[in-house]
C-alpha cells in the first residue's frame, strides 16, 4: 500500500446499521459494525460484495461512531436513519417484485456522493460539505 493509499484509509470511517423487525418489541435499528482505517475499508468491501446499499454521510457516521456495536441507533440520528431504511426497504421490494436482484453494481457506481434524502419523496439530495445538516422538525 502506498503512502497516499495509507493516508486515505487511515481517515476512513464506516458504521453499519441493520433495521429490525418493525413488529418486535425493540424496533430501533442497531449498530452492527463500525471501524476506522483498514477495518472501515473491510466493512465497505463486505457491504459492496453483499449488495448492501451504502450511503456516505460524514456527520451521521461521526454521530453513530460514538456508540458501541449492538447499541440501538440514538434518538438524535433516528429520523435520518429511518428515512434511509425506508428507502432501502422500498428498493428491496422493487427489486424483489421485478425479479432482478442485481440492479445495482456498487463497484461501477463511482465515488459515493455526500447526500441526504428528501423527507417527502425519499429522493437523494446533494449536500454541500460546508453546509450543516438540516435539523429534523420537532427537534431543538
Amino acid at each position: 500500500m502506498s503512502g497516499t493509499d495509507k493516508q486515505r484509509t487511515d481517515g476512513t470511517k464506516a458504521v453499519a446499521i441493520k433495521g429490525t423487525d418493525p413488529l418486535s418489541d425493540n424496533a430501533a435499528p442497531k449498530i452492527i459494525a463500525k471501524g476506522t482505517g483498514d477495518l472501515a475499508e473491510r466493512i465497505l468491501e463486505i457491504a459492496f460484495a453483499e449488495g448492501v446499499k451504502v450511503r456516505q454521510d460524514k456527520d451521521l457516521t461521526e454521530l453513530l461512531d460514538a456508540f458501541d456495536v449492538d447499541s440501538p441507533v440514538p434518538l438524535e440520528a433516528l429520523h435520518t436513519v429511518s428515512l434511509i431504511l425506508e428507502r432501502v426497504y422500498a428498493e428491496n421490494q422493487r427489486m424483489a417484485e421485478s425479479g432482478d436482484e442485481d440492479l445495482v453494481d456498487p463497484s461501477a457506481s463511482g465515488p459515493i456522493k455526500n447526500t441526504t434524502l428528501d423527507g417527502s419523496t425519499g429522493d437523494p439530495i446533494p449536500v454541500e460539505d460546508s453546509q450543516p445538516p438540516a435539523e429534523p422538525e420537532g427537534f431543538s
